[in-house]
C-alpha cells in the first residue's frame, strides 16, 4: 500500500515534468534562442571575414608602395571578397528566416491563446481555468527549485532501498 503510493508519487513526477519539457511555447521558445545565437555566430563570421579582407588590403598596399608583385595577393583578395559576399547574403537570408519564425512563433502562440479562450468561453469555471492556465505557464518558465531535485532523489532512493528489501516483485 505505502508502496502503491510512492509509485504514484514517482509517475506523478515524472507526468509533471515531462508535461513542462513538452510545452509548445517553451519549445518554440527554446528554437527561437537557438536560432538567435545561431545569427550572432553567423555575424561574428562575417566580421572575421571582412576582416581578413581589409588586412589582405593592407598587404596589397603595403607591396604596391615597396614595388613588389601583388599577383597573389589580389587572387587571395578576390577569393576574400566572394566568400565574404556569401556570408553576407547568407547572414541577410538569415536575418530574415529568423524574423519569419519570431513572427509564426507569435501567431502560433497568439493562435494557442484564441483556442483556449474559445474553448473556456462557454465553461462556468472558465475563470478558474484561465487561472490554472497562467499559474501553468508561469510554473513551466520557471526552472525547477534545487530542493525538488533532492525530494524527487531522496524519493527514489528510498523506493530503490524498499525495493531491494521487499524484492521488486512486490513492487509492480
Amino acid at each position: 500500500m505505502i508502496l502503491d503510493r510512492f509509485a504514484r508519487l514517482f509517475k506523478a513526477l515524472i507526468d509533471t515534468i515531462l508535461g513542462r519539457m513538452e510545452d509548445p511555447a517553451v519549445l518554440l521558445e527554446r528554437t527561437y534562442v537557438a536560432l538567435k545565437s545561431e545569427l550572432i555566430q553567423l555575424r561574428k563570421s562575417v566580421a572575421e571575414s571582412v576582416g581578413r579582407e581589409e588586412k589582405l588590403e593592407l598587404q596589397i598596399k603595403s607591396k604596391r608602395m615597396k614595388g613588389e608583385d601583388t599577383t597573389v595577393l589580389e587572387s587571395q583578395l578576390m577569393q576574400q571578397k566572394e566568400t565574404t559576399n556569401a556570408l553576407k547574403k547568407r547572414l541577410t537570408d538569415f536575418e530574415v528566416d529568423l524574423q519569419k519564425a519570431y513572427t509564426k512563433q507569435q501567431v502560433l502562440i497568439a493562435r494557442e491563446k484564441a483556442n483556449q479562450s474559445l474553448k473556456h468561453q462557454n465553461d462556468p469555471w472558465s475563470i478558474l481555468n484561465a487561472m490554472e492556465n497562467q499559474f501553468r505557464t508561469a510554473d513551466a518558465r520557471k526552472p525547477l527549485p534545487e530542493k525538488f531535485f533532492y525530494w524527487f532523489f531522496a524519493l527514489l532512493l528510498v523506493w530503490l532501498l524498499m525495493a531491494i528489501y521487499f524484492g521488486i516483485k512486490h513492487l509492480f
